[in-house]
């Protein structure tokens, strides 16, 4: 177990080698060794998480589209150095005072295209057998691929039991599985509605494991989130078209890549390149003029992109909101 361990915190620090000097991925400034055998990392200080931005509902429509495009240009980075982030959400999406960015935090889940997938959640595989109990689904967001994997090894663990059924091919990262995330991210962004936090964990499995389209939940900034389904974009996109004002075009267009991301088939799913276009367009369409296709290219940001001093109060802990940066151990 603790080679397997290894390799996850190795993936990590190799992502940040490679990305060291990309704007929309969180890499370390300055790692130091202690006396004790840990490590001392030093990353520029976060003002908020994307989570906080949500709950807090404090993204206006164009904030929501420039925070969509830098997670976007960060994840598009990873994948063309062949790696996969593998637990994209919004909880791993930072708010960079120093540059006035958004960036994907927590790498140590990374892998490489093409590594052998040996857990779900954090947990290996034989731990999730048939009859684990699952409380409310936490924030994370697998893939259908990984929840279909879960019921293939379930039955073969059944199977093995009267006959000599092999088990199933492993599961392989695959870039297809972050294009899933970014746009279940997406749909949370734009409709401040949690996809499948909080609802009951063994129908959040079956419900990806189904060739059905994904059940969503109604799209409406406006008010509180819900956790009732729905799995029309035009009916999620209507309740919500009095938030987005004139834009309702706009935020129409852009459920529409979402749900198309969230497709359960793998090849189906719209190639990242191919977006960052079009989510480009609505943000100039939304601000009402042209803005820059180069990453981070908009000067200054929003008192809703900075964030808050109440804001930052509440996410730092400990506080750190005179510092430069903040210290995050690793041992």
């Amino acid at each position: 177990a603790g080679e397997v361990v290894g390799a996850r915190a190795w993936r990590g620090e190799e992502v940040e080698e490679a990305l060291a000097a990309h704007p929309h991925v969180l890499t370390r400034d300055l790692k130091l060794s202690m006396s004790s055998g840990g490590v001392c990392s030093v990353y520029p200080l976060a003002s908020l998480s994307l989570s906080d931005a949500l709950s807090q509902r404090s993204l206006s429509p164009s904030s929501a589209l420039l925070a969509l495009l830098h997670v976007l240009d960060g994840l598009a980075a990873m994948h063309r150095a062949g790696f996969v982030h593998r637990d994209l959400k919004h909880r791993n999406v930072l708010f960079v005072r120093a540059t006035r960015a958004w960036v994907l935090a927590d790498l140590d889940a990374s892998a490489r295209e093409g590594d052998e997938i040996w857990e779900l959640m954090g947990y290996p595989w034989h731990v999730w057998v048939p009859s684990i109990q699952i409380g409310p689904w936490p924030s994370a967001v697998p893939s259908p691929e990984h929840a279909r994997h879960l019921q293939m090894l379930w039955t073969a663990s059944a199977a093995l039991a009267s006959s000599s059924l092999s088990k199933p091919p492993p599961l392989l990262a695959a870039v297809e599985h972050d294009v899933f995330q970014f746009g279940v991210l997406m749909f949370e962004v734009l409709c401040h509605a949690a996809v499948l936090a909080g609802r009951p964990g063994r129908q959040v499995l079956s419900d990806l494991a189904s060739p059905s389209p994904l059940p969503l939940p109604p799209c409406s900034p406006s008010s509180s989130s819900s956790s009732s389904s729905s799995s029309s974009s035009s009916s999620s996109s209507s309740s919500s078209s009095a938030a987005w004002g004139s834009h309702a075009p706009e935020l129409e267009e852009a459920l529409r890549i979402a749900h198309g991301l969230m497709s359960k088939d793998p090849a189906a799913r719209a190639r990242l390149s191919d977006v960052r276009p079009a989510l480009q367009r609505l943000l100039s369409q939304v601000e009402g003029n042209a803005v820059s296709s180069a990453p981070g290219g908009r000067k200054g940001a929003s008192e809703e992109e900075r964030g808050s001093t109440s804001e930052r109060e509440a996410v730092a802990a400990p506080r750190c909101e005179d510092v430069d940066y903040c210290f995050h151990v690793k041992v």
